[in-house]
């Protein structure tokens, strides 16, 4: 081989690996807000009353704001409702009432969106479509 194409497949393999190790750490990036809030937000067994599949959801607050587009599953009892994204290996969240500072209903017309936000947390998650209704309508249904 002649010494440009050694120089050419080393500048390639160390643009992959350079590649492979910023995806990695802008992974980390984008779910971390994920991780702590699953950590403040320990799921435990329920049995839902409802579930819901393929929703959609935003994390804002951590580093990086994380969208998930129909990736989301939303489960629910009087108390609590869980949020699972099981495509993404990523650990349950389970949510209390009493965790919930305010759920505000900011849908327009057709377009329905709730944006929850935390007693002891920067974070807030914004509901989208079927997600937003489910939200809001457990939300709605507080136990007295």
């Amino acid at each position: 081989m002649e010494k440009d194409q050694i120089i050419g497949i080393s500048l390639i393999v160390g643009i992959l690996l350079l590649a492979i190790f910023l995806s990695r750490v802008i992974s980390q990036l984008i779910f971390a807000g994920w991780r702590k809030l699953a950590t403040t937000f320990p799921a435990k067994p329920i049995k839902p009353a409802r579930t819901i599949n393929f929703t959609s959801m935003a994390l804002i607050g951590g580093f990086l704001p994380l969208r998930l587009n129909n990736f989301v599953q939303l489960s629910s009892t009087e108390d609590v409702f869980q949020i699972k994204a099981p495509l993404m290996g990523l650990p349950l969240i389970q949510i209390p009432r009493s965790a919930i500072r305010t759920c505000k209903d900011n849908s327009i017309g057709p377009f329905t969106k709730t944006e929850i936000d935390f007693v002891d947390s920067e974070f807030s998650i914004i509901f989208r479509g079927r997600g937003a209704c489910f939200v809001n309508n457990w939300w709605k249904q507080k136990p007295v």
